[in-house]
């Protein structure tokens, strides 16, 4: 199971970091970091990395947002068939993410990462 939440990861973070962090840190960041835990809540799931035993920070793009801790959103997870609408956010700590939240805007149908999504960008 995590080899399908990390291929995930590698799909959806460097598109909501596009232009705050590197794509080549975020991608070398996802491929080492530990996924400590996937929480599923019926209507989304929390799933926490090891951050805070991770040596690898990811490289900064933009300057003006270099603080110890950033949340990033407006990235949305669609699938029309299991009645998906989700917003993904991120929490970056000290450029390191922390943890990422999926949350379905639609009810609370949300047991497992799809296979199969859309991608939209609300930014």
């Amino acid at each position: 199971m995590n080899d399908n939440i990390r291929n995930f990861l590698l799909k959806i973070c460097p598109e909501i970091l596009e232009g705050e962090f590197s794509q080549k840190s975020i991608i070398e960041y996802i491929q080492t970091v530990k996924i400590l835990e996937i929480e599923f809540t019926g209507n989304g799931c929390f799933i926490n990395l090891d951050s805070e035993n991770s040596n690898f920070e990811m490289e900064i793009i933009n300057k003006m947002h270099n603080q110890n801790e950033l949340n990033f959103d407006g990235l949305e997870l669609i699938n029309k068939d299991k009645n998906l609408l989700c917003e993904i956010r991120i929490l970056i700590i000290q450029q390191k993410i922390n943890l990422i939240e999926i949350w379905n805007k639609l009810g609370s149908n949300f047991t497992e990462i799809p296979s199969e999504y859309e991608l939209n960008k609300n930014w």
